[in-house]
């Protein structure tokens, strides 16, 4: 529900500085929400921990939203959505690719299930 929901503020957004805005508030509701879990952990992590947090925060997860924000303004809705069930797919194949994690058979059916759904729910009538 809060794809459908995201998708359709940035299609109604005007400019890339509303987009940014609101990719800020869901990092900001993130780390309010997730903050206090902090409390409940085994060892405080070190300034090497922090620096590669930043780096990951920063670059492959904010860039990563940044851009689907950006392209989700530019599609249909329906069309953001089922990109988004597909990234599931690509996620493990390029794990199995380029992490060597095997491909299980209960893997390969729910692939094989998303994809079917996304064809069906393509198709022409």
């Amino acid at each position: 529900m809060f794809l459908i929901a995201s998708s359709r503020a940035m299609r109604a957004s005007k400019s890339t500085a509303e987009r940014l805005n609101f990719l800020f508030g869901v990092f900001l509701c993130s780390a309010v929400i997730l903050l206090p879990l902090s409390v409940f952990a085994l060892r405080m992590p070190s300034g090497n921990d922090l620096v590669f947090l930043v780096l990951l925060g920063a670059f492959p997860t904010a860039l990563a939203y940044y851009l689907w924000y950006e392209a989700a303004a530019r599609v249909s809705t329906l069309t953001a959505t089922l990109l988004f069930a597909t990234s599931v797919v690509f996620t493990f194949v390029n794990s199995a690719i380029f992490l060597g994690t095997p491909i299980t058979p209960m893997a390969a059916i729910g692939a094989g299930l998303i994809v079917f759904a996304v064809f069906l729910t393509t198709r022409k009538n």
